[in-house]
Parts: structure tokens; C-alpha cells; sequence
């Protein structure tokens, strides 16, 4: 019985520089990162201007103590965490640091964590200046700051970086 033999080649130099330069990118993933990053500062931002969580729950109200003093300071009471324009440092923190390992979003300011988290702040009783008097006697008291979270990743964040990193594969 004769039998039948059929060869096939395939030119594969296109496949191979396609999948050469996939492994370069997967090698150096700190553009990719860095994309990201910018995207998660930009969220978080919108945050701020919605005044609300990553998932979209509106962020605390005031105390009222809070909006008496603003009130008296000449201020709008009704922004949270900004403060009519001026004293918005946490907002202009916010921050992306790329790596080739990841990428980390947040704000070195020391109270972000209160925000972010809540938490109470005990001061203690002390004597100082206070309104433009000297020794003045303060007694002690504690601050309840609820949590006002403003970093995190909602769905929609999900979804931009998926597609982020779909882009940043294909090149």
C-alpha cells in the first residue's frame, strides 16, 4: 500500500516577534503600573467631588459643631474635607507611585488615615494661647471624626484597568 505524506511550514517570524515583544513588556510592567496609577488618582479625585466612597455611599455629614465653625470662619460649611478652595492638601496629595512590581495610591498627609479609617482624637487638658489670649485653660475633650473613605477601587475602576492592561498588551 503506497502512502501519503503532506509537509507543512509555517512562517512564524511575526508570531514570534509579536510574542518577543510581549515578553519584553511583561518584563517592565512600570509603564503599565504608572497608567494605572494615574487612573486611581483620577477616581479618587472624583471621589472627593461626589463626596462619597469608592462604592458610591455618600461620605458623613457634618457635625454641627463643625458647621458652627466654619460659619464663624467665614466659610462654606457644606464641603467635606475641602474647605471652600483653600485647605484642600488632602486632595492635591494624592499621589501614584509606579513600580515594576506594582503601584501604590495614596497621600502622606498624617491625618488621611483619620479620614479615610475614622477614629476618635483624644486631647488632653492644657493651658495656652488661645484666641489671641494667653494661659488660657482648655479642659480635655475627644474628637469623633467618622470614616470618609476616599481611596479604594469601585467596579468602574475594575473595568478601566482591565482594559488598561489589555491596551498596554497589545501595544
Amino acid at each position: 500500500m503506497t502512502g501519503v505524506t503532506m509537509a507543512v511550514t509555517i512562517d512564524d517570524l511575526e508570531a514570534q516577534e509579536r510574542l518577543r515583544t510581549l515578553v519584553e513588556r511583561m518584563d517592565n510592567p512600570a509603564g503599565f503600573y504608572k497608567q494605572v496609577g494615574e487612573e486611581i488618582v483620577q477616581s479618587t479625585q472624583r471621589n472627593f467631588a461626589s463626596e462619597s466612597a469608592p462604592d458610591g455611599t455618600p461620605w458623613a455629614a457634618h457635625a454641627p459643631s463643625t458647621i458652627r465653625q466654619r460659619i464663624r470662619r467665614g466659610q462654606v460649611p457644606i464641603t467635606k474635607l475641602r474647605r471652600n478652595g483653600f485647605g484642600q492638601t488632602l486632595y492635591n496629595s494624592l499621589n501614584a507611585r509606579p513600580s515594576a512590581e506594582g503601584v501604590t495610591v495614596g497621600t502622606p498627609m498624617p491625618y488621611g488615615a483619620i479620614h479615610q479609617l475614622g477614629g476618635t482624637i483624644r486631647r488632653e487638658a492644657r493651658t495656652g494661647r488661645l484666641f489671641g489670649r494667653e494661659n488660657v485653660s482648655v479642659r480635655a475633650y475627644t474628637i469623633t471624626i467618622p470614616a470618609r473613605p476616599y481611596l479604594g477601587l469601585s467596579a468602574e475602576d475594575e473595568e478601566a484597568i482591565i482594559e488598561l492592561a489589555d491596551a498596554w498588551l497589545r501595544g
